[in-house]
């Protein structure tokens, strides 16, 4: 006998049925139950002599008349019968969007641009096991969502959103004017929207909206209305040498200053960040600013990419032109016009009392100042020459006293001059010596790079002058040869690799300088397990978004082209071995919304973790 019942519960069942001849299971179900199919799940279970069996053993499990069954429901929100459902395949397609997978940094100098809105459609949540409705007659049908929907960039500005939705169980005529997005008919939207019926029965399996795609929760993916996540996150902070100066010279620099000390992670092997400013002379050069000055630090060529410190902002360029240092021709006779101190400086420490005065000499007006602790003469003389650049006079230890003049033949000759010179430093009568011109002769002529952003656009906007700047390798960074004490020794990385043809810095004192330790990478936004746990898959997509588009302002104002380059990683979790590295590079000139989907096939089926970051800033806001 088969007794159907409501629950577990104690009480009467709702149906009764004898079991005319011995069967199975399986075979009473198929028989009794109409649109039964044995190769899917139901919610119930059956008890055949007060044990329950298991759904994948009723099919040889036999039963007669004499057999005592009890089916109960399983205790949820639904029926006990389940039937093949006709579903319709929605999708949407509109010019407006949600933020993706992961989101990318705003450009806060942009003004807005075209924003992409939330193009994601909701839907009742089907629940597994839960009743599908069966209705009679016409009524207003809210269908149920019966896998993720998914949306996709299918260009930088447009996506589509497919949705695979129930309507319930059975035929059903759907008149096209009844099909609405809300209180929208479909028919009214046009090209930017379709949707496939299909009956009981048809076949799914062409259809792109039957793929059940798994969206990673920690992330929220793209459709899901929620922001995605931001790839701004901050690097590793960087240590930094406790020190009052660096004395750089050739591949070595030197720590100045009492109780100097390397911190711990400057170590043999390790890689750090060095960008030393030096002062040098701007001009214009049609529609770029030509750099003029101390290069031999850089060793610059056509086509090097290097970064450039000026004001708090950093830039990202690439050397368009280059002219190297031309030494000067001696001139006949003349003699230097100088400036020395009657006394060795009394103090080399005015970080409490700065000194600040003014010194002109052809017709050229500087304001000079020594506002930290020097430490020595060197350290003193260093600071000066590096604000007396462009003027033709350089900063000398003569035998323990601070001399200022011309530095080599040909001599201009003339008179110098200085307004409320400090004592400190120049003693109470200093003696100026005015200098006669040479004959013939030519002056050195400094070397001078002119600069391009990385889409070839001229970088310009340096103030025209004397102007004190950093301007180093791409990244400036460096690898540790040896650390002893207070010195350490490096090689300059280009790429990831030491620059055997580098020289090293010109002999010199730098108080404004940047030293860390390089950032470690650990800039990740992830790991994450972008696959259910007991489960494996073999496609994945991520989607990227920028907010405020992707471009810079030059200084005209014009709206330029800018790259961003972002890696995404993925690796198999159950080996936890090596990342695979995905590299792409982005370049526009856009302040509207733009997104990008990609699609990854992965090699075999697993559960993969994945994570991403923006990886390298290839320009500048």
């Amino acid at each position: 006998m088969i007794r159907i019942y409501p629950s577990r519960l104690p009480g009467e069942p709702l149906e009764t049925h004898a079991v005319e001849r011995p069967t199975t299971l399986a075979g009473w179900l198929a028989a009794n139950v109409r649109g039964w199919q044995p190769d899917r799940s139901h919610p119930i279970t059956i008890d055949v002599d007060g044990v329950t069996v298991p759904a994948e053993h009723w099919a040889d499990t036999q039963i007669t008349d004499d057999s005592d069954v009890r089916v109960y429901p399983v205790p949820q929100n639904s029926g006990w019968l389940d039937f093949i459902a006709p579903v319709y395949s929605l999708q949407w397609r509109a010019f407006e969007y949600v933020k993706g997978l992961f989101d990318m940094p705003r450009p806060e100098s942009f003004q807005s641009g075209r924003q992409i809105g939330d193009s994601a459609s909701n839907g009742n949540k089907a629940r597994p096991g839960g009743v599908v409705r069966e209705l009679l007659g016409q009524s207003r049908i809210y269908p149920d969502l019966i896998s993720a929907q998914v949306s996709r960039f299918v260009n930088k500005r447009r996506m589509e959103t497919r949705m695979l939705m129930c309507i319930g169980t059975g035929q059903y005529s759907v008149l096209g004017g009844s099909v609405r997005v809300g209180n929208t008919p479909f028919v009214s939207l046009g090209a930017d929207a379709a949707y496939t019926i299909y009956g009981p029965g048809e076949s799914l399996a062409a259809d792109e909206s039957a793929e059940n795609w798994y969206p990673c929760p920690e992330v929220a993916a793209t459709g899901g209305g929620t922001p995605g996540l931001d790839l701004t996150s901050e690097e590793t902070a960087g240590e930094a040498p406790s020190t009052d100066a660096l004395y750089l010279n050739g591949k070595t620099l030197s720590l100045v200053g009492a109780g100097a000390e390397f911190p711990a992670s400057w170590t043999p092997g390790a890689t750090v960040v060095i960008r030393a400013p030096d002062n040098y002379q701007v001009t214009q050069v049609g529609p770029r600013s030509r750099i003029s000055g101390p290069l031999s630090d850089l060793a610059p060529s056509v086509g090097m990419k290097v970064s450039l410190q000026f004001g708090g902002d950093e830039h990202d360029l690439v050397v368009s032109a280059y002219a190297p240092a031309v030494p000067g021709v001696p001139g006949v006779g003349g003699a230097p016009s100088t400036v020395l101190a009657s006394a060795a400086p009394t103090t080399y420490d005015f970080s409490i009392n700065p000194a600040v005065w003014t010194i002109t000499y052809q017709g050229i007006t500087r304001t000079l100042s020594c506002t930290a602790n020097y430490a020595n003469m060197s350290a003193l003389v260093a600071d000066l020459t590096s604000q007396l650049a462009g003027m033709g006079l350089t900063a000398q230890d003569s035998s323990g006293r601070l001399l200022i003049g011309e530095p080599m033949s040909p001599y201009q000759g003339g008179v110098i001059s200085q307004s409320s010179a400090p004592i400190e430093l120049f003693g109470v009568s200093p003696t100026y010596t005015v200098g006669t011109a040479s004959s013939g002769g030519t002056p050195p002529q400094p070397a001078y790079v002119e600069l391009d952003y990385d889409d070839a656009d001229p970088f310009a906007g340096l103030p025209i002058g004397n102007v004190r700047l950093s301007i180093s390798h791409r990244d400036a960074q460096y690898r540790l040869v040896s650390v002893s004490g207070t010195t350490a020794s490096v090689d300059r990385l280009l790429d990831g690799a030491a620059d055997a043809g580098w020289a090293g810095w010109a002999a010199r004192t730098v108080l404004d300088f940047d030293a860390l330790t390089a950032p470690t990478g650990q800039n990740w936004v992830g790991p994450f397990y972008a696959c259910p746990e007991g489960q494996t898959v073999t496609e994945l997509e991520y989607d990227l978004l920028w907010l405020s588009g992707l471009g810079r302002i030059n200084n005209e104002g014009k709206l330029r082209s800018l790259s961003r380059t972002v890696q995404f990683q993925w690796r198999d979790s159950a080996i936890m071995g090596a990342w695979t590295t995905v590299s792409r590079t982005y370049t526009d000139a856009t302040t509207d919304q733009i997104g990008f989907t990609h699609e990854v096939t992965l090699p075999y089926p697993m559960r993969h973790q994945v994570r991403m970051r923006l990886a390298h800033r290839a320009g500048s806001n």
